[in-house]
């Protein structure tokens, strides 16, 4: 009785009937009926300007193919050709991969390295307070902290001398994604 009852078409109903365009399967049915002047309203040009998909203006993002990076990956899905991890840099790229060093005349013009402000003679010549050398000193080690403990398992030497079955070996290799 239910399946009968699903499978019958939904009755229509007034609004549609009076003021919009036939129902079709799969059309969405509004939670309560529109009213006709938002029936017959027509969009002004903004709206319709507003409506049309953004263009893309790099060419190449158009021809990149889709999905070369899937599901927030970093690199790319399929296997790279393994001649390109042997391959070695140019000397350009060796020489444009060197930090920039500073110049003598920026070297000149900053001869101090720290601080960055000129500091007041008052604070270079001050005691510190006792709390401040309280602070500074280091934390000490907890008194129940062991050092350089044994390790609680031993693991015996046939057992470090064992051989991997193939199957373990095959199953220790890394999936390579397609």
């Amino acid at each position: 009785a239910r399946i009968r009852e699903l499978a019958r078409p939904k009755k229509p109903k007034a609004a549609w009937e009076n003021y919009s365009s036939r129902l079709e399967w799969g059309n969405q049915e509004t939670i309560w009926p529109l009213s006709l002047s938002a029936l017959t309203a027509r969009p002004t040009p903004r709206i319709m300007s507003l409506a049309k998909p953004k263009k893309i203006f790099d060419g190449s993002l158009q021809s990149r193919r889709l999905f070369l990076y899937s599901c927030g990956r970093m690199s790319e899905i399929w296997q790279r050709p393994t001649l390109m991890d042997l391959a070695l840099p140019s000397p350009r790229i060796l020489k444009l991969a060197e930090p920039k060093k500073y110049q003598t005349a920026y070297l000149k013009q900053r001869p101090r390295s720290s601080p960055e402000w000129p500091m007041p003679t008052a604070a270079l010549t001050c005691e510190a307070s006792q709390r401040v050398l309280e602070l500074a000193r280091p934390k000490s080690v907890h008194p129940g902290f062991m050092l350089n403990r044994k390790v609680g398992t031993h693991i015996r030497d046939i057992a470090r001398m064992t051989l991997t079955t193939p199957r373990t070996q095959l199953l220790a290799q890394p999936k390579i994604q397609k």
